[in-house]
């Protein structure tokens, strides 16, 4: 789950690294630390961020060559 911290404090994710998490980053957290940190007023939860359309490639250019653009021998 995605959370916008507000409070900088410390916490483990996995239960074993403890790691910081600073007032005004957006930070991707297992669901039961996320809903510590919404219950303790540390952070607010934030949508996905949409798919990229870009990944998909850009679309094949389907108009011939200008003839008059090529190089002559």
């Amino acid at each position: 789950m995605r959370i916008l911290v507000t409070k900088t404090t410390r916490a483990a994710p996995d239960g074993v690294t403890v790691r910081r998490y600073r007032a005004g980053e957006t930070a991707e957290m297992p669901e039961d630390l996320a809903r510590v940190f919404l219950r303790e007023g540390w952070g607010r939860a934030v949508e996905a961020a949409p798919a990229n359309k870009a990944l998909d490639g850009a679309p094949e250019n389907k108009t011939p060559p200008n003839p008059r653009r090529t190089k002559r021998r």
